[in-house]
């Protein structure tokens, strides 16, 4: 009976849960779990397993049985959406009804309707101490915070009650819309209750009107038993909305207390909020955009998963040549995975991730997440990016690297140079550097200008004609990889490299150098052109100029103390670019 308890304990949260597709997995995932522990109380047949092994035989349908008690006892959501949390509920009870054979096997449906929930998630007290907190110095709230935590507590009893009797057989209808009734009202005088102590922060003019558009949800009202009783729930998962912080703003306040307030987008505080709410030692698993791995105002965000959790995984995938979502938005995304931190856990972070993941679906869709490999990184060596290395040598090369005081950045010129460097702002499967950049011709055949270029400048010939080889390799473009979005360059990305021409002796520079006209030559050669509003417009495929960039770049690993790294390099270049060039 103990292996069946612990299974019917396990909390399961969609913070966000719209349609409810994570939940209806998370269905699927447990389901085997429960079949596992029948079977094992059938072998074992311990003392006290009688009573749910003959509860079980009075249902005619042991997998409705198995699925009903999952749908009761471990599914719970939330939607700002009241529309979404509806069809959530229905989507659960088409599957419980496609297990019946025969119109005998009908049995009541279960009432979920404190399982998932309508409620802003960001928008409340997430437990008895956020209300502490928050309204610290109000004596009167702070006298009536007792009485509030007794009555959160009684109806957490009348929820679990309310649960029991629909997993009974023998429970009397009556009972349990009795129950219901219990459940609501409690509930409903704590959430009125409660919304006007947050609204008394907010001081709004119409308390009615800041209700209706703020939509509070107090988790330690709602879900009491779990948030307070159980310190949290046991697994949080979802695909947060990716909306901008200013449109949100727009429709309610957010409490300036997230820590990721200042992040511009929503999704960074539904994460906050959900390892908030997530138990020591609980899982959490979010699906996000990319910018989390690499975007400078995410760093709130990525600060508090170090601090927060004992361990955490992230893992990226582009958006070419296939993308994570079948859906028409063209987006790059992260997936975290977080072990939280449990009460006596003081020590930093144990934190890994992937390279970036680019695949073709037919061939790769089927294996993309069986094959997905992890590295330990260091995230005080990466200034709180999250690397997107997949080879262990190179991550511990760059980290290496990363540790000493060198940053490309170093030879530019302080002020203004006379040697100028251009380059594109726009990388994909190479990056281009050029002294000349690619003609661009309009509808009549005369030149215009390159746009979505950048420049930088030398103060000295000999470094900038060194820095265009360098910048244009192999090297180079691995490290944008793993900083930077897969799609846009900026200076930051590549000023803040550790490997650049200071690094070779004055020789070898010479050497780097003198490779400048071959490169220029075949950069010249290998133009390639797209259409774009009536314009032909040249870009250089570097990807056709390996051959020359590849000896730079075995002179900088040699002067690195690298030459063995070069296997690696390859196989890390061979995962990211897709599609050989040379054959076109």
């Amino acid at each position: 009976m103990a292996i069946w308890r612990a299974a019917t304990n396990i909390s399961i949260l969609d913070p966000t849960c719209g349609s409810g597709a994570f939940l209806f997995a998370a269905l699927k995932v447990l389901e085997p779990v429960y079949a596992a522990c029948l079977a094992r109380m059938r072998d074992l047949r311990p003392a006290d397993a009688d009573g749910t092994l003959a509860e079980l035989a009075q249902h005619p349908s042991e997998r409705y049985f198995i699925l009903k008690s999952i749908v009761l006892n471990n599914l719970y959501g939330v939607d700002i959406m009241k529309e979404a949390t509806e069809i959530c509920k229905l989507r659960l009870f088409l599957k419980l009804v496609a297990q019946l054979d025969s119109p005998e096997q009908i049995e009541p449906l279960p009432d979920i309707d404190f399982n998932i929930r309508p409620g802003n998630a960001l928008v409340g007290f997430s437990s008895v101490k956020d209300i502490r907190e928050a309204l610290q110095g109000d004596l009167v709230t702070e006298m009536a915070l007792p009485d509030i935590k007794r009555r959160s507590k009684r109806a957490a009893t009348a929820f679990a009650r309310f649960q029991r009797l629909q997993t009974e057989t023998d429970a009397d209808a009556a009972a349990i819309r009795s129950a219901k009734r219990e459940v609501r009202r409690r509930t409903t005088e704590l959430r009125a209750e409660l919304d006007r102590h947050l609204a008394s922060l907010d001081k709004p003019r119409r308390f009615g009107e800041w209700r209706a558009s703020h939509q509070p949800f107090h988790w330690c009202a709602e879900f009491f038993g779990i948030v307070e009783g159980r310190g949290g729930f046991d697994v949080v998962v979802g695909n947060p909305p990716y909306i901008g912080m200013t449109k949100v703003r727009k429709r309610y306040a957010l409490s300036a207390d997230f820590a990721t307030a200042s992040c511009p987008d929503v999704y960074a505080t539904v994460v906050e909020r959900s390892v908030a709410v997530t138990r020591s030692r609980g899982r959490v698993g979010m699906i996000v955009p990319l910018s989390l791995t690499f975007g400078g105002q995410f760093r709130p965000l990525r600060d508090l998963l170090y601090a927060r959790c004992a361990a955490a995984w992230f893992s990226s995938y582009d958006r070419r040549p296939s993308k994570l979502f079948s859906g028409g938005e063209q987006i790059r995304n992260t997936i975290f995975l977080g072990c939280v931190q449990g009460d006596g856990d003081r020590s930093a972070a144990s934190t890994y991730a992937t390279r970036l993941h680019r695949w073709f679906d037919k061939e790769e869709r089927s294996t993309l997440f069986t094959q997905i490999s992890y590295l330990k990184y260091s995230p005080d060596r990466w200034e709180g990016l999250i690397p997107k290395v997949g080879t262990s040598r190179l991550l511990h090369a760059l980290e290496t690297l990363l540790g000493d005081s060198y940053r490309f950045r170093q030879d530019l010129a302080k002020s203004f140079g006379a040697h100028e460097l251009h380059f594109s702002q726009i990388g994909y499967n190479w990056l281009t550097f050029c002294v000349a950049k690619p003609p661009v011709t309009g509808r009549d055949g005369e030149a215009l200008e390159q746009t979505q270029y950048g420049t930088i400048r030398f103060a000295d010939e000999g470094l900038r004609n060194t820095s265009m080889v360098l910048l244009n390799g192999r090297l180079l473009f691995l490290w944008w990889v793993a900083v930077g979005d897969s799609f846009h360059l900026t200076k930051g990305h590549f000023q803040r490299a550790p490997l650049g021409p200071a690094q070779l002796s004055p020789p070898v520079q010479r050497a780097v150098a003198s490779l400048l006209p071959a490169l220029s030559a075949a950069m010249e050669e290998n133009t390639i052109y797209n259409q774009n509003a009536g314009k032909l417009i040249g870009n250089y495929n570097l990807a056709r100029c390996r051959d020359i960039t590849d000896q730079s770049d075995k002179m900088l690993l040699g002067a690195l103390g690298l030459p063995s790294l070069w296997e690696e390099i390859e196989l890390e270049y061979s995962q990211v670019v897709r599609k050989d060039f040379t054959t076109e």
